[in-house]
């Protein structure tokens, strides 16, 4: 009798349920959800049950002869057939699959779809993506239709071409007390006049724009005693939001309980009234750690946030029955809220407010605690809080962005990133970060020349990662080839296994050139600071003018105040007003590594003529004026010790014995000791850059070039330079 129940329930659907086009399924959704509050939205009617236990008096043989349509009778075997295949689903499909789903689409999706999905499922070649390609849903999505599923989704308009974009910037304050809208209000200009049209257009533009509100939106409350700065925004600058086309933000800072509960409360009803729904912060602590789903072009994407960013708390966590934001300086309730949400979506999106205030670097606990968000499921963690630019890198395949930076917050010339997400109609991610800066409440996109220098410095404060000229940001290893002219099969064996060997470091880059032409170039064409490597380079262009009559070696230079630098060397210790000769500045810049003593080369000789010399040669380094220091890659820099090595002035050899005589000579010249080797190492911190660039004079004269993130205080930080230098030696010796 049951048989039959299940036979007449599908028999009903099929004379209840309106017709529905293959690939085309029926949403719950509306297609323009208005928000209620920031994590509910209003409760949609639910899909009529039929109660499939009333029948009529007919018999079973006339139900069974007479009234059950043939494809609904073989609808029954389907869900039995896909259940032999459980272990080959992916597990969301496999924890949820059941008969009444399997018939829900069997029934909306046609029954093509299953049989489509069995047929890859028993030809081996079953991919979670196939649902999405035969229904344009993903099954996370087909789930929650079946379920009528509306908890705290927003569905969004779908575009048409199924790519989906995502534009996320860092802290803007609105606040009327703060110095950008005092000016903004004091010059009667509007936001348009502050923010650069180019970012403006991808914030409008994107199907998801999300900020950092840094700010209590209230006329209430008081400022909390004892904090130095506290921001408040009038409820009428939320509609500068919708001129961004900011459709989510973000709560969880140090800002937004500035005025106290009140106006923190004032704060999640403003936006509330406004449409703009919030993570991070509610009412209480279930509020605060809410996921905002979004359901567009047939995937689901889910956001949640966290801060970490007070050392002195002010702010309080939601609690049960308290307001507040989520912390996360345990991680424990923040990798639960990112679980869950995980379950529950196609992609998942965490933003975290962390890092240390002004500082360019990200902390080992930021690292530390992304690397976790990353393993509990998120898709990319992006940070903010630092209100300057830091690094990125890649965990897994996946990014963490350890801060974007100031979006539109002060008046300080700083370096920052709007980061921007696209999901393509195959439900792949790109990341690419439009790189700009924050200059006299400005916010400004950088022009193709500046693009390039923001991006090498973007470059020289990250790990494992691999940008390029447009900003898109891929994992390094992703890049790690090898290409050589070298013919013998045993040596090109020999460089694939230190090719292999090299992947296991993050950001290593190795160019190799012998005097007869043969190379190996590994990971090549990626940029680094230079660090100290360029202090070679710029002593020939010194010594060429010399040659040349156009500057004296003897010629005095004298010590100034702002000329003395931290890090290697000697003439710090000297009194402001002590003269070098321009021949001693290239002897300690090289010998040791003289910061102080480049810094006066570089003051005296300007940047522009070598700027000018190195692009004549078509290479890509250009130093910065007043610093001396540039980005290139290990390529261009074997290039330039070649220039060295081939370099027959009547000073060459002065540079050269200064070379053979440095001082700091643990990499390159300890892995290769039967040959004079003439080298210039570079060391910028941690993990900006650490290198060795060598002249080796061999039977067969070759350059090596090695520019590596390793932090050169970690233990045995020169293995990989003497491995890599005694491999490059043993062929070079081979091949002469």
């Amino acid at each position: 009798m049951r048989s039959v129940n299940i036979l007449l329930f599908i028999l009903t659907l099929s004379v209840i349920l309106p017709a529905c086009a293959y690939n085309k399924v029926p949403t719950p959704y509306e297609s323009n959800i208005s928000v209620e509050n920031s994590n509910e939205i209003s409760d949609l009617e639910s899909n009529t049950e039929i109660n499939a236990s009333e029948e009529d008096n007919t018999s079973d043989e006339s139900i069974i002869d007479e009234s059950i349509d043939e494809s609904s009778i073989v609808d029954i075997t389907r869900f039995n057939l896909l259940s032999q295949f459980t272990d080959s689903l992916d597990e969301f499909t496999r924890a949820r699959i059941s008969e009444n789903f399997i018939n829900w689409i069997s029934e909306n999706c046609g029954p093509e779809v299953i049989d489509e999905i069995l047929s890859a499922l028993e030809n081996n070649i079953y991919d979670k993506e196939q649902w999405y390609k035969l229904t344009g849903n993903t099954i996370t999505v087909l789930y929650d239709k079946f379920n009528a599923t509306n908890e705290n989704i927003i569905q969004k308009q779908d575009n048409g071409d199924g790519i989906t974009s995502m534009i996320f910037t860092g802290d803007i304050s609105l606040a009327d007390n703060w110095y950008n809208i005092k000016d903004m209000v004091e010059k009667n200009k509007t936001i348009s006049d502050y923010i650069d049209s180019t970012y403006i257009n991808e914030m409008v533009g994107s199907d998801i724009t999300l900020v950092n509100n840094e700010f209590t939106i209230s006329e209430q409350g008081e400022p909390l005693t004892g904090k130095k700065y506290v921001l408040r925004a009038s409820p009428e600058r939320l509609k500068m939001y919708k001129a961004l086309g900011v459709d989510i933000v973000s709560l969880a800072n140090n800002h937004v309980y500035d005025y106290g509960k009140a106006a923190f409360l004032d704060t999640l009803n403003y936006l509330k009234s406004a449409g703009i729904p919030y993570i991070g912060a509610g009412i209480n602590l279930s509020q605060a750690m809410q996921p905002q789903y979004y359901i567009i072009n047939g995937r689901k994407i889910a956001f949640v946030a966290a801060n970490r960013s007070e050392k002195y708390i002010y702010t309080p966590a939601a609690t049960d029955n308290s307001p507040g934001v989520l912390r996360c300086y345990d991680t424990a309730l923040l990798k639960y809220v990112i679980q869950e949400a995980r379950q529950n979506a196609d992609y998942l999106f965490v933003y975290v407010h962390w890092g240390t205030e002004f500082s360019h670097n990200f902390d080992e606990i930021q690292q530390v605690q992304g690397y976790e968000y990353i393993d509990a499921g998120a898709d990319a963690v992006i940070g903010s809080h630092s209100h300057c630019l830091q690094g990125v890198e890649f965990y897994k395949g996946k990014p963490i962005i350890y801060g974007l930076g100031n979006f539109w917050f002060s008046g300080n010339s700083e370096e920052l990133g709007v980061l921007k997400i696209v999901i393509d109609d195959t439900g792949k991610i790109s990341f690419q970060m439009l790189i700009g800066k924050e200059d006299k409440f400005k916010t400004v996109y950088s022009t193709v020349t500046s693009k390039a220098n923001l991006l090498d410095f973007l470059k020289n404060i990250s790990k494992n990662v691999y940008i390029d000229e447009a900003g898109m940001l891929t994992p390094l290893e992703n890049h790690y080839s090898f290409s050589s002219n070298i013919t013998d099969d045993s040596m090109l064996n020999k460089l694939q296994q230190l090719s292999d060997y090299t992947k296991q470091y993050s950001g290593i880059s190795i160019y190799y050139k012998n005097a007869d032409g043969l190379y190996y170039s590994y990971n090549a064409d990626v940029k680094y600071i230079t660090a100290s490597t360029i202090k070679g380079p710029f002593s020939l262009y010194i010594l060429m003018k010399a040659d040349e009559g156009k500057v004296s070696l003897d010629t005095m230079i004298e010590l100034k105040a702002f000329q003395i630098w931290r890090g290697g060397g000697v003439i710090k210790n000297s009194p402001v007003g002590t003269e070098y000769s321009i021949r001693q500045l290239i002897e300690y810049a090289i010998i040791e590594s003289d910061n102080t003593a480049y810094k006066m080369l570089v003051d005296y000789f300007g940047v522009t003529e070598f700027n000018q010399y190195v692009t004549e040669k078509g290479l890509s380094l250009q130093l910065i004026e007043g610093n001396g220091y540039g980005y290139c890659t290990a390529s261009e820099m074997a290039e330039l010790y070649l220039d060295i090595y081939n370099y027959k002035g009547k000073n060459a050899d002065f540079l050269i014995d200064c070379l053979l005589k440095t001082k700091y000579s643990v990499q390159i010249q300890q892995g290769i000791t039967e040959y004079p080797v003439a080298e210039k190492y570079g060391c910028q911190g941690g993990i900006k850059g650490y290198h060795d660039v060598a002249i080796v004079y061999s039977p067969t004269t070759f350059v090596l070039s090695i520019f590596t993130l390793i932090d050169a205080e970690s233990e045995n930080s020169a293995g990989p330079f003497i491995y890599i230098s005694e491999v490059i030696n043993d062929i070079n010796t081979a091949l002469s």
